[in-house]
């Protein structure tokens, strides 16, 4: 039993974290809207400054996209298996954008692109680490 629970906290430990954002992208459609005021402040400027719920994903994004950085030094498998699966999560919310009207927004195209960007930092970072580890000094 413990054996199971080692190895199911290794494959929850590659899922990438942006998936997160995505999925209460798709959960806030169903239940809402992106542009749902969630909270709102006066400044002290008196500005009005409104956080939408798409608004709130983004920042969602970019926390994740931090943590992200951090599980990109991880090298060995489980490092290789979250660089495959952010890639497969680029692919497939790629493809969500482009051709599903309900994820042509601005806000998932945001998300989209930090899904790129954890990529792209994911395999310079790998590669960084990796030839530390191996010594090479080029």
């Amino acid at each position: 039993m413990l054996g199971l629970f080692r190895a199911t906290g290794h494959v929850l430990a590659a899922m990438p974290f942006l998936a997160i954002p995505m999925v209460l992208y798709i959960l806030a459609g169903q239940f809402g809207s992106h542009d749902a005021l969630v909270y709102g402040a006066r400044l002290p400027s008196e500005a009005y400054v409104g956080l939408t719920a798409g608004a709130g994903l983004v920042f969602i994004g970019i926390a994740c996209l931090m943590l992200e950085a951090l599980k990109a030094t991880h090298t060995g498998t489980r490092g290789l298996v979250d660089q495959t699966l952010s890639v497969f999560l680029l692919g497939g919310a790629g493809v969500a954008f482009l051709l599903i009207p309900a994820f042509g927004t601005i806000t998932f195209a945001l998300l989209v692109a930090l899904q790129l960007a954890d990529v792209l930092m994911g395999a310079v970072i790998g590669i960084k680490v990796a030839r530390r580890d191996i010594g090479l000094n080029a």
